[in-house]
């Protein structure tokens, strides 16, 4: 795909070409969610790749993603929101972070803190599965559209669906749910 994009564009193709590199490191299409690519370019793009990078690769991720019929997070990579935030952080870091946490929370796809839990601002393994676990979650509420962010009430949902998803048992493993799990950690790493 990123040849095709190659030969139509040769500066497209390379600017997609860290695209894909950007999203995936290597992993593969099924790595990409929501979350991740929201992560990819609000935050990692701006933070550490050079300012001239950040437009070219943002929009060849959309080219990307579009070619993959990913359409929804074609989207997102060409959305006002995705320039807005790339232009805050080129105005001042601090700007930057705070548009990119605010956008983040807004979608809807970043686990809350809930009755059951604070996330931390350093996770362990086990936490960081269960939030990457959640966040999984509440993009397939989104799409399916049971949460719908921005509607009145929707963080009050999210949270419940997040405390629900948290007690259930895991797959694999009936006897452990992922707040067992990560409270096992935490006692193990206090």
């Amino acid at each position: 795909m990123i040849e095709a994009i190659r030969r139509q564009d040769p500066a497209l193709g390379a600017w997609s070409q860290a695209a894909a590199d950007g999203l995936t490191a290597g992993e593969g299409v099924e790595v990409i969610s929501q979350a991740s690519l929201q992560d990819f370019l609000w935050y990692r793009l701006p933070r550490k790749w050079p300012e001239e990078a950040w437009l070219p690769v943002a929009r060849a991720a959309g080219t990307v993603l579009e070619s993959l019929g990913l359409k929804r997070y074609a989207s997102i990579a060409r959305s006002e929101t995705t320039m807005a935030i790339l232009q805050s952080w080129r105005a001042e870091s601090h700007q930057g972070f705070a548009r990119y946490r605010a956008a983040a929370e807004d979608s809807g796809v970043r686990p809350p803190d809930t009755d059951l839990v604070e996330w931390g601002s350093i996770m362990g393994m086990e936490e960081a599965s269960a939030y990457a676990h959640l966040e999984g979650m509440l993009e397939r509420a989104i799409v399916t559209g049971e949460l719908r962010p921005s509607a009145s009430g929707w963080k009050r949902s999210a949270a419940a669906l997040c405390d629900q998803a948290l007690r259930e048992p895991m797959a694999g493993t009936p006897s452990q749910s992922w707040l067992s799990l990560l409270i096992g950690e935490r006692v193990k790493t206090a």
